[in-house]
């Protein structure tokens, strides 16, 4: 390879000519980290690795779809360690070989979610895709082994904490429902389901299911955030504050309706 494709760093260029990595690899090229060289977990590289798992769990979540290309050994070091022992021990087996974090994806794709979430990451990475894009993420500029220093820390709910397109906030002026339970910092399904949840429990004995919830929402919801349209049987079709259209799983649904009940934002 010639030096004008290298990148910045002396072990970026080893990296250049993917198409696909894993996401073990990957998350800590991502956070400037040398895969051949990470030695352990921080907490930045597990959030990341968090979102890039439940998009490919769940693809409808966002608008950059990560397909899935097979499983592959990671280079990282950390993991490469983990094989070999496994093997020295006789404990190899088809679960590890199958790790999620041993997922290839496309590198193209990888770069265009970390753009769609924000993330802070090298300019040589981001270079990878071309010029196409239209909003290139912070650059990051300072990493520190033990962990990730990032230029302007998020504030807000946590990945951890939201399912793909939830995290996009509310308005700030949302409202309480009649029964107190406060719909700050919810997404425009989220708050409307909590708003509606006694027309909701009407018709199904105080306790209706996350299914029950959701056809509600399809048939009686309000059209500015529910369209008529709703082709999908286990996903509900919704609008954002921005007039973009977004699609949240049955799943998804389930378990946050799940943790409401636990919270005591609706009855258990």
């Amino acid at each position: 390879m010639s030096e004008e494709k290298r990148g910045s760093n002396d072990w970026e260029w080893r990296w250049l000519d993917r198409s696909v990595l894993t996401v073990a690899d990957f998350v800590a090229i991502s956070v400037d980290l040398d895969p051949l060289f990470f030695e352990g977990s921080n907490s930045e590289v597990s959030r990341r690795t968090s979102a890039i798992l439940d998009r490919m769990d769940h693809p409808l979540t966002g608008r950059i779809v990560l397909r899935p290309c097979g499983f592959e050994r990671p280079f990282r070091r950390d993991l490469v360690e983990l094989w070999q022992q496994a093997k020295d021990q006789k404990t190899f087996d088809q679960d590890l070989r199958e790790h999620p974090v041993n997922r290839l994806l496309s590198i193209d794709d990888a770069v265009l979610f970390a753009i769609e979430k924000k993330w802070n990451i090298p300019q040589w990475l981001r270079g990878l895709v071309g010029t196409c894009l239209t909003e290139a993420p912070p650059i990051l500029t300072t990493t520190v082994a033990s962990d990730i220093q990032v230029e302007t820390p998020p504030t807000g709910p946590t990945p951890e904490s939201l399912t793909g397109v939830e995290s996009q906030i509310a308005p700030e002026d949302a409202q309480r429902d009649e029964s107190g339970v406060s719909t700050d910092g919810m997404v425009a399904w989220q708050a409307e389901m909590i708003e509606s949840w006694p027309e909701i429990t009407k018709g199904h004995k105080g306790r209706p299911t996350a299914r029950n919830a959701m056809k509600w929402l399809k048939k009686h919801g309000p059209r500015d955030v529910f369209p008529v349209e709703q082709p999908d049987h286990d996903a509900l079709h919704w609008i954002d504050r921005d007039g973009n259209p977004q699609t949240v799983l049955y799943s998804s649904i389930a378990k946050r309706i799940s943790e409401w009940r636990k919270a005591k934002k609706i009855p258990a």
